[in-house]
């Protein structure tokens, strides 16, 4: 439900995460990184990119303890490269598709399995600390 005032209109999250959670069980890296889906290696270096391209940054600083929240996070592009960068920051990835999330759960967990990184649907989202 809008104000009469607001003239946006909000998205039917359902809807969104359906269209996602499909595009995710075709091929997740495709729908993501659209020039650079090819490979496994072609879409890690794309996140590299993104991370190194957001750290050059002056309005972003990450320190080694810092908190992280990727929106949008799909199948985790940006988490793996900024968990590899800092190891002790939490990091945290939500993304509307529990498909994409339960993906990238499982990529992260395959890329450090000791990794304290929370990747979590619209649905479930709490930004407590996991530590």
């Amino acid at each position: 439900m809008t104000d009469s005032n607001d003239h946006t209109e909000q998205p039917d999250l359902g809807e969104m995460a359906s269209y996602w959670d499909s595009k995710s069980k075709e091929n997740a890296r495709r729908h993501i990184a659209i020039n650079h889906w090819e490979s496994e290696e072609k879409f890690r270096e794309s996140g590299l990119q993104s991370v190194s391209d957001l750290l050059s940054s002056e309005h972003v600083k990450i320190s080694p303890q810092s908190r992280v929240l990727d929106l949008g996070a799909g199948i985790g592009r940006m988490l793996m490269p900024l968990a590899q960068r800092f190891p002790d920051a939490d990091l945290w990835g939500v993304d509307v598709s529990q498909e994409m999330v339960d993906q990238g759960t499982e990529r992260l967990t395959t890329v450090r399995p000791n990794l304290s990184t929370t990747l979590t649907s619209r649905s479930r989202c709490s930004l407590a600390s996991p530590r």
